[in-house]
């Protein structure tokens, strides 16, 4: 399915579901691989990462599971 997306100077571009999950996971990529890395230095430290992300009771992305640190002995 494509769908018209309006861009500056009224010039229509047609962007389908493959573009824009292309889009979406490049953008998720960008924001997620700083975690990892956060992740990595604490793992490092001796602790695991914990959380999740995903719908609230409110139909919201968020942080279902809050960071949690815990550590290895």
């Amino acid at each position: 399915m494509q769908i018209g997306q309006e861009l500056g100077d009224n010039v229509l571009r047609l962007e389908t579901d493959a573009d824009k999950a292309a889009r979406h996971k490049q953008a998720l990529a960008d924001v997620l691989g700083p975690v990892v890395v956060a992740c990595e230095a604490a793992r490092r430290d001796g602790f695991l990462v914990e959380y999740q992300v995903g719908l609230n009771q409110f139909g919201v992305y968020a942080l279902t599971i809050p960071p949690c640190l815990v550590k290895r002995y």
